[in-house]
C-alpha cells in the first residue's frame, strides 16, 4: 500500500506552459485547448472563498518541508515568508510559505486555497509559492503543494489537491485500482491532452471536472458532450464525491512538519505550533481536529507536464485583497472585545 501512496504523492504536476505533451493514453480528448477555458469562469463565480485570518511569522522559523522544497527549487529558504492561515471551517491553521518574489500574493494564495472544499483541503499539509525561473508550473509532493510562477487559477489548485485525494483519500489509492483502469478502458475520451500523460494525471483532471459538476448550475451538461468520459466521471464520483462537496468542517489533518531555522539545521520544535505570539495561541486554542502524523516521505523527482490556457481573473484577485482586509478588521474588533472582557 505504501508504495502506491508514495508513487501517487509524487505524481507531481508541473505546468511548464508550452512544453510538449507525451500522450501515454491512447484516447481522444474532450477539449483540445485544455480544461481551464471551459471550467474557470464557473469556479470564479461559484466557488466561494472561506473566511480566514492570518499571522505573519517573525524571526527565522520555517516548516521543514517548506525548507526542503525551497532547496529543491534552488531557492534560499531565508527568502520565504511564513504565515499561519486559519479558515473558519477548520480549528487548526495551515502553514503557508511564500517566496518574496513569488507571483502569487498571500491574499490570492489564501483565497484560492479557501475556495477548495475543506474535506479535500484537509489532505494538504502546506502550500508554497515560488517565483518562475523556467516557466509557470506546480507540483505536489508528500502533501505539500508548490505553485511556481503565474498559476493562480482554481483549476490548478483543484488539480494539485486532486493528486492528494488520489493518493490519500482511499486506503489503496484511486488511480492505481482496476476500477480506474476499467473506467479508462470503457470510455472513448479523456478530458484533455494533459490527462493523456498518465492515469494519475487523468484522475486529477477528472477531479477538476467533478468539482465543476458539483458547483455549476446545470452541471457538466453546460460544457458539451462529456459523456465520452462518463465511466471516469462515475469512478471519481465513487472515490471522492463526498469530499468534493463544499461546506462542513475539517475532520482530520496531517501534522504540521517540524519547525527548523531558515538557515542552519537545528531542530527548533518537534511539533510545529507556529510563531510564539498571543494571536498564535488564539489560533491554536480549542482545536479538536485529529491529526494523523506526517505524510509519507517521498524523494521522487517531480514529473513534468503542462496545462493549456489558464484563465485568470484580475477582478477576483483584487476582491481577494478586499475580502482579507474586511476579515482582518473583523478579527481585530473581536480581539479588542475579548481583551476588554478579560
Amino acid at each position: 500500500m505504501h508504495s502506491a501512496v508514495l508513487s501517487l504523492a509524487s505524481a507531481a504536476v508541473i505546468l511548464l506552459l508550452g512544453a510538449p505533451t507525451l500522450a501515454q493514453l491512447p484516447k481522444p480528448v474532450l477539449f483540445s485547448d485544455g480544461l481551464s477555458p471551459h471550467v474557470e469562469q464557473s469556479f470564479w463565480d461559484n466557488l466561494v472563498p472561506v473566511e480566514s485570518t492570518w499571522i505573519w511569522w517573525t524571526g527565522n522559523d520555517i516548516p521543514q518541508r517548506c525548507k526542503e522544497e525551497a532547496e529543491y527549487l534552488g531557492l534560499n529558504p531565508v527568502d520565504f515568508d511564513i504565515y499561519s492561515i486559519k479558515y473558519v471551517d477548520c480549528d487548526t491553521s495551515w502553514f503557508i510559505c511564500r517566496h518574496k518574489n513569488a507571483v502569487l500574493t498571500r491574499p490570492v494564495m489564501t483565497n484560492l486555497f479557501g475556495r477548495i472544499p475543506v474535506h479535500e483541503r484537509q489532505w494538504i499539509q502546506h502550500i508554497m509559492a515560488a517565483p518562475a525561473t523556467d516557466g509557470n508550473w506546480a507540483y505536489i509532493r508528500s502533501a505539500v503543494a508548490v505553485f511556481v510562477g503565474n498559476v493562480g487559477v482554481p483549476s490548478v489548485f483543484q488539480h494539485e489537491i486532486g493528486h492528494a485525494m488520489d493518493a490519500y483519500n482511499n486506503a489503496v489509492g484511486s488511480s492505481p485500482t482496476t476500477t480506474w483502469d476499467t473506467a479508462i478502458r470503457n470510455d472513448t475520451c479523456v478530458p484533455d491532452d494533459y490527462a493523456n500523460t498518465s492515469k494519475a494525471e487523468d484522475y486529477a483532471q477528472n477531479s477538476v471536472l467533478q468539482l465543476y459538476e458539483i458547483v455549476t448550475p446545470g452541471g457538466l451538461d453546460k460544457i458539451g458532450s462529456w459523456r465520452c468520459l462518463q465511466w471516469q466521471y462515475r469512478a471519481v464520483r465513487a472515490f471522492q464525491r463526498p469530499a468534493t462537496i463544499p461546506g462542513g468542517k475539517c475532520e482530520r489533518r496531517w501534522a504540521n512538519s517540524p519547525i527548523v531555522p531558515k538557515a542552519g539545521t537545528t531542530l527548533l520544535k518537534t511539533v510545529a505550533s507556529g510563531p510564539e505570539t498571543l494571536e498564535a495561541a488564539e489560533f491554536a486554542a480549542g482545536s479538536s481536529v485529529p491529526t494523523f502524523g506526517l505524510p509519507p516521505a517521498d524523494e521522487t523527482e517531480p514529473r513534468v507536464d503542462r496545462f493549456k490556457n489558464p484563465v485568470f481573473n484580475k477582478a477576483a484577485e483584487l476582491e481577494a485583497i478586499e475580502l482579507e482586509e474586511s476579515w482582518d478588521r473583523k478579527a481585530r474588533i473581536k480581539r479588542m472585545h475579548m481583551a476588554r472582557a478579560a
